[in-house]
Order: C-alpha cells, then sequence, then structure tokens
C-alpha cells in the first residue's frame, strides 16, 4: 500500500519540511504558521517492501535453490521455497597436502590438525566421569558468577567440516551425536548450565549463503553473525528474521589452508566472503585493538557502544573464532571485550567487572576450554574478597 501524505490543518499552516518514506522507515512532513508559529509534525508509515515473483534458482552441488521475489521499490532480494543442494555421494578417498590439509569434494578444503577428524567420526566422546568432572567445573563457575549478579555462557563453537559433510571425503561415522552433542545433551540433563553448540544454526544458515570459509577453517562474516545469535538466544535476546538482513556474496576470502598446503594460490582463486549489513550507520563510541581476521587481531580488544542494544558488559574469552563476532557484538553491549584464551590474564580485571561471560572454543580445541576454568575462577573469587 502506498503511504498517503498527511493533510495540513487549514490554509493558515504550510508544508516547512518532509522526507518521503523508504519500504523500511517512516517519511514525515512538518507543518507550521506561516510566521513559524505552531510547528508540528506528521508522520509517513513506511511503505513496506512490494516483492514480485522474480523466478526459480535451481540447486546446484554448491547452492541451494529457491525462488527469489524482489521487492519493485527497492530492489530488496527475498528467497523462500528452499531445495536441497544436489549431494555427490559417491565414494572419495582421502587425500591431503602436507598432511593436514584435506582435499574435499567440489575444491572444499578441510584441516585436519589437533585431531580434528576423530570429533568429525565420533571416535573421540567423551567418558561419562570426564564430562561428570567437566560439568561440575562448570556448575561451580555458574554458581559463582550468579552470586555476583553475572551471566556466564559455555559455547564451542563447530569445526567447518561438522556443519559441511557434504564437502568430506568418504568416512565411516562412528558416532552421530559425535563429541559435542553428547555433551551437550549431558549437560542439559543434568544441570541448568548454558552450553552452546550451533551446529545446527549453523547448517540451517547455509541456504542463504554459506557459513564457513572454502579455503579456510574458520566460519566467514555470515557464520560468526549465527554464531552470535545463538549466543543472543541464550540469553533471550530477539534477532528477528535473518531474511531481513542485507547478506551480500563479495569476492576474495581468508584462505589459510592454501598457505598451510603449501598449494598453489592461482588455483584456488574462488574463495569468497560475505558483507552482512547490520545496524548501519552505528558505531562504537571508541575501541582499542584490532579485529581482523586477514591483517591482524589482539589479544584483547575493547569497544564502547553509542548506541547499545543492552546496558551490559560482556566479555567473550575465546580464540580466533571470537574475532569477527565482535564486529556485531561492538555496536549492541555497552562494552564489549574480546579476550584470547591463551592470555585471559590480561583480561582478568574486565572478567571481575563483566555483566556476562563468554568461555569459548573453536570444537578441536574444547579441551583447552576446560583446562582455563581452574583459572576463571581464580578471576571470580578475587572479585569477591
Amino acid at each position: 500500500l502506498q503511504s498517503t501524505k498527511p493533510k495540513k490543518k487549514s490554509n493558515a499552516y504550510k508544508e516547512t519540511d518532509s522526507r518521503e518514506p523508504t519500504c523500511t522507515e517512516a517519511g514525515y512532513v512538518t507543518f507550521a504558521r506561516a510566521d513559524g508559529s505552531n510547528e508540528y509534525t506528521e508522520e509517513i508509515p513506511a511503505l513496506g517492501h512490494k516483492y514480485v515473483d522474480d523466478g526459480v534458482v535451481e540447486p546446484t552441488y554448491l547452492r541451494y535453490g529457491f525462488r527469489q521475489y524482489r521487492c519493485e521499490r527497492c530492489g530488496r532480494l527475498y528467497k523462500a521455497d528452499f531445495t536441497e543442494k544436489l549431494i555427490d555421494d559417491s565414494y572419495l578417498p582421502e587425500s591431503y597436502a602436507r598432511g593436514r590439509v584435506l582435499f574435499g569434494r567440489f575444491r572444499w578444503l578441510f584441516y585436519t590438525g589437533d585431531n580434528a577428524l576423530s570429533y568429525y567420526t565420533g571416535s573421540n566422546v567423551m567418558s561419562e566421569e570426564l564430562m561428570r568432572i567437566r560439568l561440575d567445573e562448570m556448575k561451580e563457575l555458574k554458581d559463582i558468577c550468579e552470586a555476583q549478579g553475572k551471566t556466564i555462557i559455555f559455547a564451542v563453537w563447530p569445526n567447518k567440516e561438522q556443519v559441511y559433510p557434504e564437502y568430506m571425503p568418504t568416512y565411516e561415522i562412528e558416532n552421530p551425536l559425535k563429541r559435542e552433542l553428547t555433551f551437550k545433551a549431558y549437560v542439559e540433563a543434568n544441570s541448568d548450565v548454558t552450553f552452546l553448540y550451533p551446529v545446527e544454526d549453523l547448517s540451517v544458515g547455509k541456504v542463504l549463503g554459506d557459513t564457513y570459509y572454502p579455503y579456510d577453517t574458520h566460519w566467514n562474516t555470515w557464520g560468526s553473525y549465527l554464531g552470535v545469535a545463538s549466543l543472543y538466544h541464550a540469553l533471550g535476546y530477539e534477532t528477528g528474521d535473518y531474511q531481513d538482513l542485507q547478506i551480500m556474496e563479495i569476492p576474495g576470502g581468508t584462505k589459510g589452508l592454501v598457505g598451510t598446503g603449501l598449494l598453489n594460490d592461482e588455483d584456488y582463486q574462488d574463495d569468497y566472503d560475505y558483507q552482512v549489513i547490520y545496524r548501519p550507520g552505528v558505531y562504537p563510541l571508541w575501541t582499542d585493538g584490532e579485529r581482523d581476521l586477514n591483517t591482524g587481531y589482539s589479544d584483547v580488544y575493547r569497544a564502547e557502544a553509542t548506541e547499545p542494544l543492552y546496558d551490559k558488559h560482556i566479555v567473550l574469552i575465546g580464540d580466533s573464532f571470537r574475532v569477527q563476532m565482535l564486529a556485531y557484538m561492538e555496536k549492541d553491549f555497552r562494552r564489549t571485550v574480546g579476550v584470547s584464551r591463551k592470555y585471559m590474564e590480561w583480561g582478568a580485571e574486565e572478567i571481575r567487572n563483566a555483566d556476562i561471560i563468554v568461555v569459548s572454543a573453536v570444537e578441536r580445541f574444547d579441551d583447552e576450554l576446560y583446562a582455563k576454568l581452574p583459572e576463571l575462577k581464580t578471576y571470580l573469587t578475587q572479585s569477591s574478597e
């Protein structure tokens, strides 16, 4: 529906200012008497998108199929009626570059260091005794945090191959639940501790765009947003419809596995990332440190928000997977701090002052997460003395 322009109260008034509405933003008209007195403003509601059918995109081995709709007014695209991508399930033997880079289907590369394949096949599920010990430590930290008015969340971000098994060589899966889902079920059955492992969120999110780089171990900017969204859901925050975001594919990306495998860079030129337009026009008040996965990032990164959605001080403790999450979080929280798990002591004061603590690790480093819990306990108990 077209918005109707407001009418002035009488001929004694004239229009002094106006802004046309768009699909997503309201407009307005300002009126005043000839002498400038009695000024008032009438809002014009946002127009809303006017979508028309823009055709069907057929699935491929690398992309889901969907029907596309285009807004006649602003050109915004909307996808619906998704169909599964084509799957090549023929036998593919494992093949490596330098013993740590695994060649997958359709030129995707995977990292096999740090026992990553044992996580993928499910051969390293924790014993019940080990799960009990680790959960006891997590429960103790939760109790300490609650006594101080803090919230603590434990998060393990999935290895890339858990989200993209369709591109992996042929392996026998020993345990379909695997290590993290088994532990998640144990945590939920035996406590009220919040343990995140958003493998489903990242897998479902693939219909709108790939969530990991084809030639790197990391999630990309779209995948990191889904990681942030899973964290927000755990905190009880709303994130809205993902398709309300503008997600645009852009050429280039992080190609760490090309270097790790000493592969010819010219053979791996079709990498890509995404630009996710999130709260456009909102920027941090100030930042301290770097948070770029390609050019470098700081062991401790701090930011203060100009227009925070949440009046909270949040500390994200983790590895390199934390880096791309900070670009979203620094807009939303009053104070956002990203701390390297290896150098947690450098963020000890931030941890003591935090409202929310997120202790995280990418899946293949989950042992390191649990190994740091006693150190975290030390910082938290120091704050209560």
